[in-house]
């Protein structure tokens, strides 16, 4: 799956989730404010089983946590809801991401990822959907690995996915007024 949104999703039966992949890429995704109201245990909203890849991809407000399991997470923004985070007890691998909670251990195979903080997401959106495009601020901007491929590959919403020389954590690439250059003779 390659730029596309999975919002506002709800499971209302059963222990089944929202959203179930293995064996697949996500790229440039926004998986937002999806929950699972049927399970007694309060099941979680997703899945992302054996070899599934997150590249480039934000995963937030969804209120009962989507569960990691054996997958690889790159360039990727997990921000938990209401003081959850990601059951990432099986994660293959992390680089270049923001995790929302502060843990004690780094998981295996994690590098360069950043933890806790306020990732400083824009605070009046001109769309729903960008309510999760950090600002120029942000830690997430410029702190991304630059994948093969990126030179030519764009965000969510089409824009070029290197700007001023990196790449930005998530499925936004920000790009912002870097203010006027006067020259006077």
């Amino acid at each position: 799956l390659v730029s596309c949104v999975v919002s506002n999703n709800v499971q209302t039966s059963g222990n089944t989730h929202v959203l179930g992949i293995s064996g697949k890429v996500l790229r440039n995704c926004l998986l937002a404010d999806n929950r699972n109201t049927g399970a007694a245990n309060g099941g979680y909203a997703g899945t992302l089983g054996e070899g599934a890849r997150l590249e480039n991809c934000t995963v937030i407000g969804n209120p009962n946590g989507v569960q990691v399991a054996c997958c690889s997470v790159t360039n990727s923004v997990v921000v938990g809801a209401e003081g959850l985070d990601w059951d990432v007890a099986y994660l293959r691998g992390a680089s270049h991401c923001y995790f929302s909670l502060q843990k004690a251990n780094p998981h295996e195979g994690e590098e360069a990822c950043l933890r806790g903080g306020n990732p400083k997401f824009i605070a009046n959106p001109a769309s729903p959907e960008e309510r999760y495009l950090p600002r120029i601020s942000s830690p997430l901007v410029d702190a991304g690995l630059t994948l093969p491929g990126m030179a030519e590959a764009t965000d969510i919403r089409g824009s070029s996915r290197v700007k001023y020389g990196a790449v930005d954590i998530g499925a936004y690439e920000v790009f912002g007024n870097l203010g006027t250059l006067v020259v006077f003779r």
